[in-house]
Parts: C-alpha cells; structure tokens; sequence
C-alpha cells in the first residue's frame, strides 16, 4: 500500500466553508477612508480644546488687564488727593496774600510807586501759585453762585434777575491744573433778594455758605 493509498480524502467542503470567513475579515477591516476621516474627527477634537483654552487663556489675560488698570488709576486718584491735601493749605495762604496785595495797589493813598511794587509781589505770587501745578479758577459777576467754586463773603441786595449770581469777585479761587481739583474756592459777593448779609473772613474760611 503506498502513501497514496493511505492518505486522508480532501474534505473539499471543508475548504469551502473555510474560505467566506476569510473574506469575512477582510470586509471587516476599516477602509483607509474611514481611517482618514477617524483622524480628522481627532484633529477636529484637539482643535475645539485648544480653542475653549485660548479663550479662557484670553479672558483671564483681559481680567487682570482690568485689574491692573483700575489698580493705577486708583493710585493716581490717591496720590492727586494727597497732593491736592498738601498743596491746599499753601494755595489758600498765597491766595490771601495775593488779595491783599491786590487791594493795596488799587489804593490810591501809597502813591504810584508802592501800588506799582504791589502789583509786582501779586504778580509774583501768581508766578509762585502757577509753578505748582494750580491755576486761577475763572469766575465773573454775573456767573450763578456755585458752593464748589465760590465762598460767600457777603450778600448784597439785588433785583430778581441778580438774586443767586456773582455781583463782585473778591478774590480770585485757585484749581488743581490737571485734576481741576478745587483748593481755594473764589471768595465773592453774591445777589440776594431782600437784605444784605455780611460774613467775617473766620466763617468764610471755616465753612461754604450756600445759603443765600
């Protein structure tokens, strides 16, 4: 007997039902378009985190930008009002001395040649007031009478279309150049219907008069 003669018969059905699971597999495998589109779907993924990071990222950025700024302006304000707090007293004393200086000229009992030396100190008091960083508030007769700007001396009876308005400017009110801050308000004669009032330079110093 040969080998021939021995060997197994080929289950030739066998093999058939083998060969569709094979091909089973291979319809299985992913195409290499879905496999391009699956990477695209990752990519697209990464991106949109990357985006909502960068926002974040640039919110946070602007927050303490925000910050940072009212931060410095709070410091500005705070160092204006404490300049504001120390030049006050020094405007206010030059204020007065230029005033006086002022009504010294305008008498006419010295004679020319003081008044003429009396406008030379005024005029150098203004000098002194302008190299710290004030200047002269801008008030004139006829302007309404306002708390902020102007302190009361005196009332003086007026008509109707006066009452409540600047009628003399007696001396001159001083501001903050760049703050505009008020530091020595103008000190001014001011319409009143009815009676005049008259005010000592102690309350004009120590309080605001509004009630005219």
């Amino acid at each position: 007997m040969t080998f021939s003669d021995t060997a197994a018969p080929v289950d030739a059905k066998g093999d058939d039902a083998a060969a569709p699971s094979s091909s089973g597999s291979r319809e299985q495998r992913a195409s290499p378009d879905d496999l391009l589109l699956g990477e695209l779907e990752g990519i697209r993924a990464h991106l949109a985190t990357l985006v909502a990071e960068t926002k974040r990222s640039a919110d946070h950025a602007r927050a303490r930008e925000q910050v940072i700024v009212r931060q410095g302006d709070e410091l500005d304000a705070l160092r204006a009002e404490r300049r504001g707090s120390h030049l006050r007293p020094l405007v206010v004393g030059l204020q007065k001395l230029r005033a006086e200086l002022l009504a010294s000229a305008r008498d006419p009992a010295p004679g020319a040649q003081l008044r003429g030396l009396f406008e030379y100190y005024a005029d150098s008091v203004e000098a002194i007031l302008e190299r710290c960083g004030v200047a002269a508030l801008p008030v004139s007769p006829g302007d309404e009478f306002d708390p902020a700007r102007h302190v009361l001396v005196r009332t003086r009876a007026c008509t109707e279309h006066e009452h409540r308005t600047v009628l003399e400017v007696l001396a001159e009110g001083w501001t903050e150049r760049e703050a505009g801050r008020v530091l020595a308000p103008a000190k001014v004669v001011v319409g009143r219907r009815g009676t005049a009032e008259n005010r000592t330079d102690d309350e004009t110093t120590t309080q605001e008069h509004t009630d005219v």
